[in-house]
C-alpha cells in the first residue's frame, strides 16, 4: 500500500518536471517549425499524455499553446513596426 502512495506522489512531480521542460523548449523554439509530434519524440511522451499534462498546466492543448505563443509574438512584432510579412513568417 505504501508503494502506491509513493507512486502517486512521484507521478505529479515527474509530470511537473516534464511540462516545465516542454514549456522551456517551446519558449525557445516556437518560431521554428515546431510540431506536437516533434515535441513528443524529443521528450519521449505520447500526444495524449502531452495534451493531458499541458491542459492541466496551461489550460489548453499543447498546439493551442504554441499557436498562442506565435500569435502573441507576431502581435509584438507588428506593434514594434515590423512589416506584416515578418510577422507572417512565423
Amino acid at each position: 500500500m505504501v508503494e502506491n502512495k509513493e507512486k502517486a506522489i512521484v507521478q505529479p512531480i515527474q509530470n511537473s518536471n516534464k511540462i516545465a521542460a516542454v514549456s522551456e523548449y517551446i519558449n525557445s523554439h516556437f518560431t521554428e517549425a515546431l510540431t506536437v509530434k516533434l515535441i513528443c519524440e524529443r521528450f519521449y511522451i505520447s500526444e495524449s499524455q502531452l495534451n493531458t499534462i499541458a491542459t492541466k498546466a496551461f489550460g489548453t492543448t499543447i498546439w493551442k499553446y504554441i499557436r498562442s505563443m506565435r500569435l502573441n509574438y507576431a502581435h509584438v512584432l507588428l506593434c514594434e513596426g515590423h512589416p506584416p510579412k515578418k510577422a507572417f513568417e512565423l
